[in-house]
């Protein structure tokens, strides 16, 4: 059996046990296919014990105050990690490479028990790319990547990303990418001739077909507060939709995924306010894995305005409940959208959402919830995902 070392971007948590679950989901379900290890160092270490640390282990004395694998919530994955000291006034270098002595750290404990990974698979080059490169490096062990975002190019991309990504991309053994949005994005940058498709997947029994009809009218938004999700595209919607449209029979389901902030739902909540829509809105913050579904299917619409989305797994969940989508054309969804599971709209042009919504609402444009299912399921079920996993590993 093909042993992985798999290092996530990110992966649950007893603080957030929402960000890195899709991922962990996929692994539970191969975890039988593939002998998998997952490590996952979190930061909070603090500077004492760091430096008692330092003193012990030049002794070759060992100690678990770093450890955090019980603050890790791994399902049935056999997962282990440490904290790390991350103090925000040294550079990046040095706080990367206190990241990565942890990552080391926990490789060298796992190695000495006797399991040695034949491949290690990292998920997003920044940063579980560069440590992935490092460790391969260090016990000679070829690694290969899953890239589901771009790399951005902005004021916060340093010399220190680009050198990394970049010798990342190279020194791989394997890339293998969501959507075909993000493979047009490394083979026109020219930097990897032809990566591997290795979609996200969805679990088809609990994101079941909608069995109920509700007589209020739901529109879904699942999301959280960022330039990225253009949550004021999609309130402009709703204002158009409630006072040009005069259409007002609808409640907002708000899923907020995560919360980066404490004035998160206030700043949200604000933002449908100024559109005097904000008496529909009711905003579900952190809400779990095994709870989503629920909105999902007891929604009669999704809509999503990302301005840049590399794959849409939002859009996708809710299509596998048999509820339709209105989205903007943001690139990863065009993978999946098609006329019998939703609508695709220009970026931005929020009147053309609302118009959508209500000819869907009031019944103008109907949607079959077994077609919409169907439209995506033989594709993104968790049946193929074995297949393309081991398609993967095993190719060279």
């Amino acid at each position: 059996m093909l042993k992985v070392l798999f290092i996530p971007e990110y992966f649950p948590t007893k603080k957030s046990e929402i960000i890195g679950s899709q991922i962990k989901e996929q692994l539970e379900f191969i975890n039988n296919d593939f002998d998998i290890k997952v490590i996952y160092c979190t930061p909070g270490l603090g500077v004492l014990k760091f430096i008692l640390n330092k003193v012990l282990n030049f002794f070759f004395i060992k100690t678990n105050w770093n450890c955090n694998s019980e603050e890790l919530r791994p399902g049935i994955l056999n997962a282990a990690g440490v904290k790390y000291f991350q103090p925000f006034f040294l550079n990046e270098r040095i706080r990367f490479q206190l990241k990565y002595s942890a990552y080391e750290y926990v490789m060298m404990e796992i190695v000495e028990s006797g399991w040695h990974p034949d491949i290690i698979h990292c998920r997003t080059i920044v940063e579980a790319g560069f440590i992935a490169e490092r460790l391969s490096k260090k016990f000679d062990i070829p690694y290969k990547i899953t890239e589901n975002t771009f790399l951005l190019i902005n004021e916060q991309t340093t010399d220190f990303i680009l050198r990394n990504y970049l010798s990342c991309v190279k020194n791989c053994e394997g890339l293998s990418v969501v959507s075909n949005k993000v493979a047009d994005f490394f083979i026109s940058s020219n930097l990897y001739k032809k990566p591997y498709i290795l979609p996200n997947s969805i679990d088809e029994k609990e994101f079941s077909l909608k069995n109920n009809t509700f007589s209020q009218k739901q529109i879904m938004f699942v999301g959280y507060n960022s330039y990225i999700k253009d949550i004021p595209t999609f309130s402009k919607a709703l204002h158009h939709l409630k006072y040009d449209l005069e259409y007002n029979d609808f409640r907002v389901c708000f899923c907020l995924t995560q919360i980066f902030e404490e004035t998160d739902i206030a700043d949200i909540r604000d933002i449908f306010k100024a559109n005097k829509i904000d008496s529909h809105l009711d905003i579900i913050p952190q809400v779990s894995r095994n709870k989503i579904a629920i909105y999902y299917q007891q929604s009669n619409v999704f809509v999503s305005t990302s301005v840049a989305e590399t794959f849409g797994i939002a859009s996708l969940e809710a299509m596998f409940c048999g509820t339709p989508v209105v989205a903007v054309d943001n690139g990863g969804i065009r993978d999946f959208i098609s006329p019998k599971n939703g609508i695709l709209i220009d970026k931005y042009d929020y009147k053309s959402i609302a118009i959508s919504l209500k000819k869907i609402l009031i019944g103008e444009i109907l949607f079959n919830p077994k077609e919409v299912r169907s439209s995506v399921i033989n594709k993104y079920s968790k049946v193929n995902l074995r297949q393309s996993f081991s398609d993967f590993y095993f190719h060279k």
